[in-house]
C-alpha cells in the first residue's frame, strides 16, 4: 500500500489538471449551495468563484476557488484557485491546492497534499472543497462578486469574520 500512494496522488494531480466538467466536479461546494457560505469556528466555504477578501492589518487580497475535484470517497480533494493582492496595486497569481488523507495517530499527524496559500506575510490554509481555515489575527469577507473588478473592501455591506471559539457552524445567505 506505501508504494501506491505516490501514484494515488499523481491521479488526484492530474485530475486537477483535466477538464472541470469531469464526474466530481462541482459548480458549488455541497456544504454551502450557490447562494449561501457556510461559517464555523475554523473555516469558512464558498461557492465555487465567489471572492473571499481577506485582510491582515494593511493587507487585503481576494480569494477564489475556479474549480474542484474531489475523489469518490470525499477524503481527497483539490482546488483551481486566483488570488489577487490589493495593497497599492493589484497583483494577480493563481495556482492548485490539494487536501490528501492524512496518515498517522493523533497527535502526531501527517497531513498529506500542497494545502498553503502564500500571500504577503500571509499564510492561508485550503481546508477542502471551496473552503479555507480562517487564519488567525486577519478577517476575512465572503462576498458575490465574481468579477475583480467588482471586489471593494471598503464596502459597507460586507460581513466580516474571524476566528472565533464562541461561532457555530451556520449558513449565511450572500450579499447581493
Amino acid at each position: 500500500m506505501r508504494r501506491l500512494w505516490p501514484i494515488a496522488v499523481l491521479l488526484l494531480v492530474t485530475a486537477c489538471s483535466s477538464a472541470t466538467e469531469e464526474r466530481g466536479c462541482f459548480s458549488a461546494p455541497e456544504v454551502a449551495g450557490p447562494d449561501h457560505v457556510t461559517v464555523s469556528w475554523g473555516n469558512i466555504c464558498v461557492p465555487l468563484g465567489r471572492f473571499i477578501i481577506v485582510k491582515h492589518g494593511s493587507f487585503v487580497a481576494a480569494i477564489r476557488f475556479t474549480s474542484l475535484h474531489t475523489s469518490d470517497d470525499d477524503h481527497n480533494s483539490c482546488a483551481r484557485f486566483e488570488l489577487y493582492e490589493q495593497n497599492g496595486r493589484h497583483r494577480r497569481s493563481s495556482g492548485t491546492v490539494s487536501r490528501l488523507s492524512s496518515s498517522g495517530i493523533h497527535p502526531f499527524v501527517i497531513m498529506h497534499g500542497d494545502w498553503r496559500i502564500r500571500t504577503g506575510d500571509l499564510t492561508l490554509v485550503y481546508d477542502g472543497l471551496a473552503c479555507l481555515e480562517l487564519p488567525r489575527n486577519a478577517q476575512v469577507a465572503p462576498t458575490s462578486w465574481t468579477k475583480i473588478e467588482d471586489v471593494d473592501a471598503t464596502d459597507p455591506a460586507l460581513q466580516w469574520f474571524s476566528l472565533d471559539a464562541t461561532m457555530t457552524r451556520e449558513a449565511i445567505m450572500l450579499p447581493r
